[in-house]
C-alpha cells in the first residue's frame, strides 16, 4: 500500500535498532468485492532471472493476500552467484463493528557466496539462510479509537562456509491503543514484551553453545497536538527494561509549521538506542564480541522546505551524537567489533 520513511530514527515507537531511520511497509488489501492477480518476469546479464506473482481476494468478510518472488543469478564471476525465494501470505476476517483478526506469514530462503578478491577468489565460501516470520493481529478500528494486540515470532537458520551454524528466534507481544481525545489531540499508549534467544554450533570443532537469552519489557506513549492551523507538535517516550542490559530511556520532540502555500519549517530531536544483535555478539564465528554494550544516540535536525503537486525541495541541518557506537574494523578473518566511546556527525 505504501512505504513510510521515519527519518532520524524512532525508538519511541519501534524500540531497539530504529536508530537512523525506520521503514514502515504497509501491505495492501482489496477494497472491493472480487479478486485480482498479477505477475512479471525479467531476464538479464549473467544468466539472471527474476519473477514475481501476487493475488488479492475479497469475499464477504474475508480478505486474502499472496505474494511470491524468486531471483537467481550466476554472478559476474565464479563464486558470486546466488538465489532467493520469498513467499508471503495473509488472511483477514472482519467481524464487523470495527473488529478484525489477521494471520500473516512470510518465509524466505537465500543462498549465495563470498567470491573474495579478484587476486584471491573463493568458489566455496557459501551461505544458506532460511527465515520465517509469523504474526497474528486482533484489531479494533473505530472513529477516534484504534486498539491492536499482536503476538509474533521470527525464526532463522543460518549456515556459513566456515563451519558456523545458528538457530535463532525472536518472539514478542505488542499491545497498542491510539485515541483521538479531541479534534486536535491524539494519544497513543503501548506495551511490549520481547525475547531473543538461539543456539550457535561450530560444525568443524563439533561444539555447540546456547546463547544468553535477552528479554525486554517496555512501555511507550506518544501525544500529538495541533493547537493552530498548520502547526503540529509531537512528544513521546519509551521506558524499556532488559534483563541483560538494564533500563534504557528513549524520547522525542518534534514541531512542524506550514507557513504558506507549501512552505514549511520543522525541527525535531530524538534519543534512540539499539541493543547488540546476535550477529554482533556471536557472528562472524568466532570473531565476535559478547561483551558489547547497548548503543545510544541523540539526533537533532532543523529543516525548511517547499512542496507542491510536482516538486519537493528541502534543506536540512542535523547533528547526530552516539555513545558506545557499535562498529566493525578490519576485514575477514582479522575482524573485530567494538564499542566506540563517542561519535559526533
Amino acid at each position: 500500500e505504501e512505504v513510510v520513511v521515519a527519518e532520524g530514527g524512532d525508538s519511541v515507537l519501534y524500540g531497539t535498532n530504529a536508530m537512523g531511520a525506520a521503514l514502515l511497509l504497509r501491505s495492501r488489501w482489496r477494497q472491493s468485492e472480487g479478486w485480482e492477480a498479477g505477475t512479471d518476469a525479467a531476464y538479464g546479464s549473467f544468466d539472471t532471472f527474476r519473477g514475481t506473482a501476487m493475488a488479492l481476494v475479497r469475499r464477504g468478510a474475508w480478505d486474502g493476500a499472496l505474494g511470491l518472488t524468486a531471483l537467481r543469478t550466476d554472478g559476474h564471476r565464479d563464486g558470486a552467484g546466488g538465489a532467493d525465494q520469498v513467499a508471503q501470505a495473509a488472511v483477514r476476517y472482519r467481524f464487523g463493528d470495527g473488529w478484525s483478526a489477521t494471520l500473516r506469514n512470510k518465509l524466505f530462503h537465500v543462498t549465495g557466496g563470498d567470491p573474495g578478491t579478484v587476486d584471491h577468489p573463493y568458489v566455496d565460501h557459501t551461505f544458506d539462510v532460511v527465515r520465517n516470520n509469523v504474526s497474528a493481529t486482533l484489531e479494533l478500528d473505530r472513529p477516534g479509537l484504534r486498539v491492536t494486540v499482536r503476538p509474533w515470532a521470527d525464526v532463522g537458520r543460518h549456515v556459513l562456509y566456515d563451519g558456523f551454524r545458528s538457530l535463532d528466534w525472536t518472539a514478542g507481544v505488542l499491545a497498542e491503543a491510539a485515541a483521538r481525545l479531541h479534534p486536535d489531540w491524539t494519544l497513543l499508549l503501548g506495551l511490549e514484551v520481547r525475547e531473543v534467544d538461539g543456539r550457535v554450533q561450530d560444525r568443524i570443532a563439533g561444539t555447540s553453545t546456547d546463547l544468553d537469552a535477552t528479554v525486554d519489557f517496555s512501555i511507550h506513549q506518544q501525544a500529538t497536538w495541533r493547537p493552530l492551523t498548520g502547526l503540529s507538535l509531537i512528544a513521546g517516550t519509551r521506558e524499556q527494561y532488559s534483563l541483560r542490559y538494564g533500563f534504557v530511556f528513549a524520547g522525542k520532540l518534534g514541531v512542524r509549521y506550514d507557513v504558506w502555500r507549501g512552505l514549511y519549517v520543522r525541527s525535531r530531536v530524538a534519543r534512540n538506542f539499539r541493543h547488540p544483535t546476535l550477529r554482533e555478539l556471536y557472528l562472524p564465528y568466532p570473531v565476535a564480541n559478547p561483551e558489547l554494550r547497548p548503543e545510544t544516540s541523540l539526533n537533532a535536525d532543523v529543516a525548511i522546505g517547499w512542496e507542491s503537486r510536482h516538486l519537493e525541495v528541502e534543506v536540512t541541518g542535523f547533528r547526530s551524537q552516539a555513545k558506545d557506537l557499535i562498529k566493525y574494523f578490519g576485514s575477514w578473518p582479522a575482524v573485530e567489533v567494538i564499542n566506540i566511546d563517542r561519535m559526533v556527525v
